[in-house]
């Protein structure tokens, strides 16, 4: 909470300012806890508004304008919302205006998804689920007297990804570009509709644009080894070769494990150690499934 526990000041957000550009004042403490980097905007000359997560995962509002009362407002009764807490860094909020009595704040809520909430007319109104999977902060801008507002994410991707609100309405999650960044370091494979991947010890389902769907981190001690290898999907059923690598030319257990492509459950495996050769590193995939 950021009225509560007044000797962590570590944790307390600090003010700088300039005076034209030319001269640094004192700083001022606006106290709080905070467990986020702060978001701030600005809707006009000599007002500005502070978001930040408090210890209690909500978001929280400090004011200032200078031609009603040139002091902070201190930090309001929190706007609600549960942030998402990633360690070791707190998920911050993002914040924009477009104008005079306009403020919009987003967050990564605890669900992974974007939310939104609008502050007009001298109220803040409900949080609003924009959907989508973060990870990362979000960032906001609009453009002053525009009414429009573009929201940025990090997806699951690693791509950049945009949502905007013009016309009344909020448009469809847009690809803006960057790399496929999935740390699937053992391979990949496609059934027509949906993308697999497997990495060292799991395996994972994307759709199309590689958002993850489903996942099965524990698929190597599933199959009771300690190194998975490339895999294909036939049938309805993903194999996966695999074995325990103890390094170049070393291996046991040679194995072929199955998972249901619908949610990635395990279904058993196949023992092919007779073969003697290492699954893990299986080229002719056709020959074992």
């Amino acid at each position: 909470d950021l009225h509560s526990c007044p000797t962590r000041r570590s944790s307390d957000l600090w003010k700088h300012s300039a005076d034209g550009g030319q001269t640094w004042g004192l700083s001022t403490n606006l106290h709080g806890i905070l467990t986020s980097a702060p978001a701030v905007t600005s809707p006009s000359t000599g007002v500005m508004d502070v978001f930040v997560r408090g210890g209690n995962g909500a978001v929280w509002w400090n004011h200032y304008d200078v031609t009603k009362n040139p002091t902070w407002s201190g930090w309001s009764a929190p706007l609600g919302g549960s942030l998402s807490g990633q360690t070791p860094v707190n998920r911050a909020p993002a914040a924009c205006s477009w104008g005079i009595g306009r403020l919009d704040v987003f967050v990564q809520g605890i669900d992974g998804a974007l939310w939104h909430k609008g502050y007009t007319g001298g109220k803040w109104y409900g949080w609003q689920p924009l959907g989508g999977k973060l990870t990362s902060s979000p960032a906001a801008i609009a453009a002053s007297g525009s009414s429009r507002i573009d929201a940025f994410v990090r997806g699951t991707d690693g791509a950049l990804w945009e949502k905007s609100y013009y016309n009344g309405g909020w448009s469809a999650w847009r690809s803006a570009g960057g790399g496929v960044d999935t740390g699937l370091n053992q391979g990949i494979a496609n059934d027509g509709t949906y993308n697999y991947g497997i990495t060292t010890t799991g395996v994972y389902k994307y759709d199309t644009n590689w958002h993850q769907i489903a996942a099965n981190p524990n698929a190597g001690a599933q199959v009771g080894v300690n190194h998975l290898g490339d895999g294909c999907v036939y049938n309805g059923v993903f194999y996966v070769a695999a074995c325990d690598w103890a390094g170049c030319g070393s291996w046991g257990n040679s194995r072929i494990g199955k998972w249901n492509t619908s949610d990635l459950s395990y279904i058993g495996y196949v023992d092919i150690s007779a073969q003697n050769f290492d699954a893990a590193g299986c080229r002719d995939r056709k020959s074992v499934v």
